[in-house]
């Protein structure tokens, strides 16, 4: 069976502060932990070395996914 998973993108104002958020919420809930990191580089357009290209991370045993969405969006935040 197929899984499905959250993911939030933090976009405009709120774009490299998806690590900050990841840690966070792992931080607020027992058996979390962030599982997978990919930074993006500076080679990487829009992307500022640093910024999460995307990560896994798990509140309570459930899996999210989050990304930092560097460029012009009709929403800072989905």
């Amino acid at each position: 069976m197929q899984k499905t998973h959250t993911f939030f993108l933090f976009t405009g104002e709120q774009c490299g502060k998806a690590l900050e958020a990841a840690k966070l919420y792992t931080s607020l809930f027992k058996n979390s932990e962030i599982k997978d990191i990919k930074y993006m580089g500076p080679e990487q357009q829009g992307y500022k070395e640093g910024m999460i290209a995307h990560a896994l991370f798990t509140i309570n045993g459930q899996e999210y996914l989050i990304s930092d969405g560097p460029g012009d969006h009709k929403f800072s935040f989905n």
